[in-house]
């Protein structure tokens, strides 16, 4: 049954990211978790930070609330952030934490396809990634900007 609810949810997932589309600012492309990849993150974050509040709160013992609290940490250093595409520098994240990844049109080695997860993965010579989540909106749109700025190869290019 679980095995059931997760192909659900991941297929919930892939459908709702094939349906969102990337936005337009000031030049440059935004691919955005999908509304419904940032409720789940949330309401994970949510859920387990109020678990372990009451957890503390009720007095239990403080190593479930632990679990609970380390469980939420890594749902919010998960968190994907915002991939962007500007068409004269490269393509590059935006986190609210940590230090962005960026690659210049250049540097860019590879696209390598879809896994099943639904991620694509720019990568470049000196071996810095990007990776498109399954989350991450307009998949298709996504490939077709860096294979077209990049001038990839067909057959780097996944078909």
């Amino acid at each position: 049954m679980t095995a059931l609810v997760g192909e659900i949810a991941r297929r919930t997932l892939m459908a709702s990211s094939a349906r969102a589309r990337s936005r337009r600012v000031a030049g440059a492309t935004v691919y955005r978790v999908t509304l419904v990849g940032r409720l789940i993150f949330n309401a994970a974050i949510l859920l387990m930070g109020t678990l372990a509040a009451i957890v503390i709160y009720h007095g239990d013992d403080w190593r479930i609330a632990a679990l609970l609290g380390a469980f939420v940490m890594l749902c919010v250093l998960a968190y994907p952030g915002d991939i962007v595409i500007e068409p004269a520098r490269g393509v590059r994240t935006r986190r609210w934490y940590g230090r962005p990844v960026a690659i210049a049109w250049d540097e860019v080695a590879e696209l390598r396809a879809m896994d099943q997860v639904g991620q694509c993965v720019v990568v470049s010579h000196s071996g810095r990634q990007i990776v498109h989540t399954g989350l991450h909106a307009d998949d298709a749109g996504f490939r077709r900007e860096v294979t077209y700025y990049a001038r990839l190869t067909p057959r780097i290019v996944p078909q």
